[in-house]
């Protein structure tokens, strides 16, 4: 096969696969586990006379050039005892056992004068542009990964029977990726085999799990970042030694080991090999250990090797990771952990542009992934599956089919969504059950065909009784989008609600897409909203999207409100609106993982702007009410450092005409009596306290990460939080014109709040048992200026923070 042959040829360069006769002074062999007699990846092989060496590749397979006849060798892994080997008496593979060590300690080095590894990694800083891999111009390349679990043998003696047999689990992946600079990315899964779920395909690209290369400040590791080693500020943040020296023909690889200098939490250990021609990263690996709330993992490794093509650039060839998992969030002893492997190789790597068929979508799956044959993985496969990775096939397909896993799978996918799937149904769960002061308790069901009647279009329906109110609130919806690859969609929607009053400003639900099935709003507020209206409304969307990261939405909407509140406006309390809406939704650079018809976003480095613009008609459709609204709303999540991050969002709105209550705009309060804070809402601002035609509003979010001191049971970090908004009524009428319990009125003075915030206070151990719970914490916030009230106590409203991680 062809990658058989890119290996060989790749072994010229010091690394290699066993293959048939070699010449009489070329080793080739592979480094293993004695025990376990799996191969060691980047496990060190010298010669003790001509000063040669080569370092394993993922596998443990090596390929040495001998200098000096009758010379012998030493191999060496970190955690092994080292063991010096004769050569054998001819030519061929040769295996070399290493065991592990029971005790390993820190080696203790004194240096004199200059550290020559900080010399060596001062060359690597200087050549990053030309090594780093998002500075190329364009890459190609094909890929394979073969991920596994498999238990520690010493969690249990049934355990280790099980992992001599077969693994927990079995996932093979191949994939195309196409990248062209700055930001032009694509990668198509072709291939996706899962033990025990025939035919489903998840996308899985080995991104990530592991940044490819080193060469940024940060590199993202199980979405995690950690400083590189080679990063602008290492030297000021890492200790190096060197560790050893190799020659490679007339070519030096200096072996460099890195650690975190003093308490910094957010570094690698590790070490790297580097060639000194280009001063380029040859191979490293690196591991830590993580804190208990991090995630289900423990610790992990992780190992790339990089190899210079013929084009003269440095590019990585295979990478590796391995994840400690705890076994239990009950019991998570140290020497018992679950371990998952991922063994990624990477062929066919080009470096001319080619031609890439979206913008935005980033991972995309092929139609026939879940689909290929067995041919199509036996060509796939760099090397042929061992005994009990054959046999973790065949039990788990068969206990997939008879017990439906797969289904399973979907299913946990629905309900990550808030749906469940009923045969062609999918049942809306934010449906079910809801509670406010108007209906007090609310019971319904809503139900949606889903794309095992056609993935062309869904129609659906919904009702529900409020025990408060005594009243049936209900609707239905018909969602066309009958072209796979465009976002080219129409809505029908018609809904019998009741609904939170007043214009709720743009930009409220930034993250989702334009097209998403529209949803209630839900979060703790709603437990407290009292101002509320009856609303009829039938809507007409159209969807589609442009220049990739362009979204546009144009509906007609026509309303007819009743206020459940004693309100009047010019002696009325009934209202019809008909708008027509023209909505544009800008995210640069966002990216997207599709899987089916349904699009993940992977966030935007840059700020996502939403605008909309509504023009009221009178005379159309029942229309009362002629006016003119513009919002716009630009929003932010960046990471300014490594313990430092920001969140922000700006409002702004202007309505021309005269309106009652329901189509004004009312700020996002979350004050007394909430107990819970919410992001961007006013959280000392009692509700419906203040109303403007015209508004501005900024929220301004700090989060600093607890690096230096982090403790035993607990590790908060602080948020720091500045809230401020303007509002006007100007071209209202006389606030006479509205009659009953609204108080009308504006923050024409500015209405400004901070507050400071303790979360991620759950305690180490209680993470165990609630993991998803990873958010909780508490905040005082304060309010401030023209609108304080004279007693100072009044103006701090205590929060609980949270949130809930999946």
């Amino acid at each position: 096969m062809k990658a058989r042959i890119c290996i060989f040829l790749w072994g010229l360069l010091g690394w290699g696969v066993p293959v048939a006769a070699q010449q009489p002074d070329t080793l080739v062999g592979r480094v293993i586990d004695a025990t376990s007699g799996e191969g060691l990846p980047f496990a060190l092989v010298k010669t003790l006379q001509g000063q040669a060496g080569a370092v394993t590749d993922v596998n443990g397979y090596f390929m040495l050039r001998l200098q000096v006849p009758g010379d012998s060798v030493e191999a060496s892994y970190m955690g092994f005892i080292s063991r010096r080997f004769a050569l054998p008496d001819s030519a061929g593979s040769w295996v070399l056992p290493l065991s592990p060590k029971l005790v390993e300690t820190d080696a203790i080095t004194v240096e004199a004068g200059e550290n020559p590894a900080l010399a060596i990694v001062r060359q690597m800083i200087a050549n990053r542009p030309r090594h780093n891999p998002r500075k190329l111009e364009a890459y190609h390349y094909a890929s394979y990964t073969k991920l596994t679990l498999g238990g520690n043998p010493r969690m249990s003696k049934q355990m280790d029977s099980l992992m001599r047999v077969m693994r927990l689990m079995m996932w093979e992946s191949t994939s195309r990726r196409y990248y062209v600079r700055p930001d032009k990315d694509y990668e198509l899964i072709t291939g996706s085999r899962i033990s025990g779920l025939q035919g489903m395909a998840i996308p899985f690209s080995p991104t990530e799990v592991q940044d490819i290369g080193f060469y940024d400040d940060w590199v993202r590791i199980l979405e995690q970042d950690f400083l590189s080693p080679i990063a602008f500020s290492g030297p000021k943040r890492y200790r190096y030694y060197l560790r050893d020296t190799l020659f490679q023909g007339t070519d030096t690889l200096y072996i460099i080991h890195f650690s975190p200098e003093g308490g910094f939490g957010q570094g690698l250990v590790g070490e790297m090999r580097v060639h000194s021609a280009d001063y380029a990263l040859q191979s490293i690996s690196a591991e830590a250990i993580l804190p208990d709330d991090v995630g289900l993992w423990i610790r992990f490794k992780i190992k790339q090797v990089h190899e210079k093509r013929p084009e003269g650039i440095w590019f990585p060839r295979q990478l590796y990771t391995e994840v400690h998992l705890h076994p239990s969030k009950l019991q998570a002893k140290p020497q018992e952990f679950f371990v998952l492997e991922a063994r990624t190789y990477l062929d066919s790597i080009g470096f001319e542009p080619q031609p890439i068929p979206h913008n935005a979508i980033v991972l995309d799956v092929s139609e026939q992934a879940g689909k290929q044959p067995d041919t199509f993985w036996s060509e796939a496969r760099q090397d042929s599956l061992l005994g009990r990775e054959r046999q973790t096939y065949t039990v788990l397909d068969s206990l997939g089919r008879k017990y439906k896993w797969a289904g399973l799978v979907r299913q946990f996918n629905k309900i990550q969504f808030g749906y469940l799937a009923v045969g062609i149904f999918d049942l809306d769960l934010a449906r079910l059950y809801r509670l406010n002061r108007v209906e007090s308790n609310r019971l319904g069901m809503g139900l949606h065909t889903n794309e095992r009647l056609s993935s062309a279009f869904s129609v659906g329906g919904w009702g529900g009784w409020g025990t408060g109110d005594a009243r049936w609130k209900y609707g239905l919806d018909v969602h066309l989008h009958p072209f796979h690859n465009k976002n080219l969609r129409l809505h029908y929607e018609y809904d019998e609600d009741l609904v939170v009053t007043g214009a709720q400003y743009v930009g409220l639900k930034n993250k989702r897409m334009l097209y998403d099935r529209p949803a209630q709003y839900q979060s703790s507020r709603m437990l407290f909203m009292e101002i509320m209206d009856y609303s009829t409304q039938h809507q007409v969307s159209l969807f589609f999207s442009s220049l990739g990261n362009l979204n546009h939405r144009f509906s007609l909407l026509q309303d007819r409100v009743r206020p459940a509140y004693t309100y009047f406006y010019k002696d009325r309390n009934v209202f019809s609106f008909t708008e027509a809406i023209a909505e544009l939704r800008w995210a640069p650079s966002e990216k997207f993982r599709r899987e089916g018809r349904t699009l993940y976003s992977l966030g935007s480095k840059w700020p996502v702007c939403i605008a909309r613009l509504t023009l009221g008609v009178e005379g159309l459709l029942g229309g009362e009410y002629a006016y003119q609204k513009a919002e716009i709303s630009v929003s932010q999540q960046r990471r300014l450092s490594g313990w430092l991050s920001l969140n922000y969002q700006v409002n702004a709105g202007v309505l021309q005409g005269a309106l009652p209550y329901s189509r004004l705009y009312i700020f996002h309060a979350n004050g007394e009596p909430n107990f819970i804070a919410e992001g961007y809402a006013f959280n000392t601002m009692f509700f419906n306290d203040f109303t403007a035609s015209r508004y501005a509003v900024g929220y301004l979010h700090f989060q600093l990460v607890n690096q230096r001191f982090p403790g035993k049971k607990y590790n908060p970090d602080i948020r720091l939080v500045c809230n401020g908004g303007w509002g006007s009524l100007q071209g209202q009428q006389a606030p006479d014109a509205h009659a009953g319990d609204i108080p009308l009125r504006a923050p024409e003075l500015g209405y400004w709040e901070t507050g400071v915030a303790l979360i991620n206070l759950m305690p180490r151990p209680a993470v165990k048992l609630v993991s998803t719970l990873q958010f909780l914490g508490f905040g005082l916030y304060l309010r401030m200026g023209a609108y304080a009230q004279p007693e100072f106590v009044r103006n701090l409203a205590p929060k609980m923070e949270y949130r809930i991680k999946f």
